[in-house]
């Protein structure tokens, strides 16, 4: 792969991984590495930038959408269930093998890569849908995004969960017409992208935008710095853009034609470096330079005893 420049953005973009079928939720590891899913082709791959070595650290089946780190070592994943993307017109997704269903939820990666299901329905026994993305916050709860797939409903229908240390999961916000990304920021308030802007969810189930509107452009997956910028990705334009803590654009970052970026995560030695998932490229990069650290990914504690 080599340091060729990749895009058009301002900052030093680097292939560190290919061949990653549809790509989503990166997360950067203590020892190195970055772990993402591939939501195509139902596996997390393991990532080594500076070597631009890949492997597949465990086969979930189905559509693993996002993927965040346990204290143990593992990983939690968000499974929407499996996609058909021979129904979407993307370039090169026509030939891919049939995908394997799974039941839609969230699953626990050990580190050796065994796969479980941690759940499958909230507890009033409503199941999910297609659960997307997830963060840990402070105190140990874990909460994600449940939007659905497309084609959408016709009446909004997307929610939100928290995940308690004793393994319930309770419905805190909705419905949402399709919340998506979802971080947490510099000051441990919860965003989310909803639709074609960006929103904050209150622990309460309240909610006010932050950015209403992309300009008819829908947001996916994100990752915020310590100075309260959401680095959101938008896969339709191939396009990142720079929310600002005041609900203001600062920056919008250009990629190649048909990258579709679908979500981000800092890393590195400084936490300096954005890694970004390429889903249609099948590609993963990463753009260096940046002035702003990320706000450190907290890893699920697990199930209190």
């Amino acid at each position: 792969m080599g340091d060729a420049l990749t895009g058009k953005s301002k900052y030093k973009t680097t292939v560190v991984a290919t061949d990653v079928t549809f790509g989503e939720g990166p997360v950067w590891c203590p020892d190195g590495t970055v772990v993402c899913t591939a939501v195509a082709t139902g596996r997390l791959h393991r990532i080594w930038p500076d070597e631009r070595r890949t492997e597949v650290l465990a086969v979930t089946s189905g559509g693993p959408n996002a993927c965040a780190p346990t204290a143990d070592g593992g990983f939690l994943v968000t499974q929407n269930g499996g996609i058909d993307f021979s129904i979407h017109d993307l370039p090169g997704f026509d030939s891919l093998p049939a995908h394997v269903p799974q039941t839609p939820g969230l699953q626990y990666v050990a580190p050796d890569g065994a796969v479980s299901h941690l759940a499958t329905s909230d507890a009033q026994g409503n199941p999910f849908v297609g659960p997307n993305d997830l963060v840990t916050m402070p105190d140990g709860s874990l909460y994600f995004t449940d939007p659905g797939h497309h084609p959408l409903p016709p009446e909004p229908a997307g929610r939100v969960f928290r995940l308690d240390r004793d393994g319930t999961v309770h419905q805190v916000a909705g419905p949402f017409k399709y919340c998506n990304g979802i971080a947490r920021d510099h000051q441990d308030r919860m965003l989310i992208v909803e639709d074609n802007g960006l929103m904050y969810v209150n622990p309460d189930g309240t909610t006010e935008w932050l950015y209403p509107d992309f300009g008819g452009v829908a947001g996916d997956g994100m990752a915020v710095d310590v100075d309260g910028n959401a680095w959101v990705c938008c896969p339709a334009d191939s396009k990142i853009r720079v929310v600002s803590a005041k609900g203001t654009i600062e920056d919008i970052i250009e990629f190649d034609d048909w990258s579709f970026p679908t979500n981000c995560c800092f890393g590195g030695a400084d936490f300096k470096t954005l890694f970004v998932t390429m889903s249609v490229a099948r590609t993963v990069v990463m753009m260096e330079g940046l002035t702003s650290s990320g706000v450190p990914v907290l890893p699920w504690p697990g199930l209190a005893s």
